[in-house]
């Protein structure tokens, strides 16, 4: 996710304290309070709602929502009706307010020192505190679940929503964070209208762009950085591993960057992520999960009942789910480096956020067969940086021998432990390389 929203406000709370700051981190977020601009499909790398079901196609599920600066744990997405936000009553309880429910009068009392806010279903008009406020529409009952118009966060509660079309998050700051963070609303409101303009801007280019291409699927497409393919791939003949990345803007996923593999087997046959045992090379279906597939125009569908997009972009780029995919290459047999490479991986905003970390692994690979990995364990080589507890692994340290062959990278601890990741060359390149879910090089 983006998290654009929450880097701007917090950002402008800094300006406030130290009174300076940066054109550059002052640059894009979006203002949706009473009525929302309708979410569109748009640029590379970018989310996009999803209809909530068949029969309501005018109707999209917003999954991602942040409160203050915490992703919201919730089993009920937002959605946007008729381009109109609604909130799930039990966002509120993440906004650290009394929720109560009363079923037999589908009534919702929102409760906190400042104020008492009483909604109930189809109904356009609340009560806040013992006085009539107006509702832009009726809060309704969906799967047992009271949805409320999203303006009473701002005209009720006294904080501040905000819905990014283009990332798909909902962004709550609660009056009391608005108050510490000193965050000025409208400073940020007039920065909303430029990052609306660029996005929007953007947006155009790239219908432009795809008008003045072959016609493409409707599927996004991320931004075009891994190198294009020598030649097309052949849909009806695909085979080996390919890999791509998705960038993890705040890190709470994957740390920064997540990686996203297919290794397409004979018989109409693939696996999703990493093999067990290291390279695609080292595929066992009776360890690893292999899915039958087919491919139906721009779809990839698996046997486990899920759908993929799949086509090539108009620059000929081979593209999974909105990912620009690479073949990955074997390396050179008995492959030796020598080199010290580094892995960098975060999770929130360094440096304004006080909660966010940030680790640094390193990886030594010597010429002799000898390597040290520090800052993170062997076990941890198929993990991405967020999973693993950065408190418990700062300062670890493992020596011992390796061995390269076809796309595995074989590791034997001094301890006497043994774990293989997968292995492959970015462009060719000894100084950048992967292992496992990280992509480590040379600083």
């Amino acid at each position: 996710m983006s998290n654009r929203i929450l880097s701007l406000a917090i950002c402008l709370s800094v300006c406030m304290l130290v009174g300076a700051c940066s054109e550059k981190e002052t640059s894009g977020v979006v203002d949706v309070v009473e009525e929302t601009e309708k979410a569109v499909e748009i640029t590379e790398g970018t989310k996009t709602p999803l209809p909530v079901n068949a029969h309501e196609e005018d109707v999209l599920s917003i999954e991602t929502i942040i409160v203050d600066n915490e992703i919201v744990k919730n089993e009920n997405p937002a959605i946007l009706k008729k381009e109109m936000l609604f909130l799930p009553a039990s966002v509120f309880e993440s906004m650290r307010m009394d929720v109560e429910w009363e079923a037999a009068e589908q009534s919702l009392l929102l409760r906190n020192n400042e104020m008492a806010l009483m909604l109930t279903a189809s109904v356009n008009e609340a009560d806040l505190n013992g006085q009539p406020f107006p509702l832009v529409a009726a809060p309704e009952v969906r799967e047992g679940m009271l949805y409320v118009p999203s303006h009473i966060v701002e005209g009720a509660i006294g904080g501040a929503i905000y819905y990014d079309p283009y990332m798909a998050e909902v962004t709550i700051f609660t009056p009391s964070y608005i108050k510490d963070y000193q965050i000025d609303l409208a400073q940020l409101n007039t920065d909303v209208e430029m990052y609306l303009a660029e996005m929007e801007q953007n947006r155009m280019e790239a219908e432009e762009t795809k008008s003045d291409g072959p016609e493409q699927s409707d599927g996004q497409e991320n931004t075009d950085t891994t190198p294009t393919p020598a030649g097309p791939v052949d849909m009806k003949r695909l085979s080996g591993m390919y890999a791509g990345f998705r960038p993890d803007t705040n890190g709470y996923a994957c740390g920064g960057m997540c990686w996203d593999f297919y290794t397409f087997l004979p018989k109409k046959r693939v696996v999703i992520g990493l093999p067990a045992k290291g390279g695609p090379e080292t595929v066992d279906c009776q360890v690893d999960e292999c899915l039958t597939y087919s491919i139906k125009g721009n779809q990839l569908k698996l046997s486990n009942g899920d759908t993929v997009a799949i086509n090539t972009s108009a620059k000929g780029a081979f593209m999974l789910g909105g990912v620009q995919m690479a073949a990955v290459e074997p390396v050179q047999s008995g492959l030796k480096l020598n080199d010290t490479y580094k892995y960098t991986g975060y999770s929130g905003l360094i440096g304004i956020n006080p909660a966010a970390t940030s680790w640094t692994y390193v990886l030594r690979l010597e010429t002799d067969g000898q390597f040290e990995l520090t800052g993170t364990s062997l076990g941890s080589l198929a993990m991405p940086g967020s999973a693993i507890s950065q408190t418990d692994s700062n300062g670890r340290e493992d020596r011992g021998t390796y061995s390269i062959e076809g796309n595995t990278i074989t590791l034997k601890s001094a301890d006497g432990s043994i774990h293989q990741a997968l292995f492959f060359l970015h462009d060719g390149d000894k100084e950048d390389i992967q292992v496992g879910l990280r992509n480590y090089y040379v600083d």
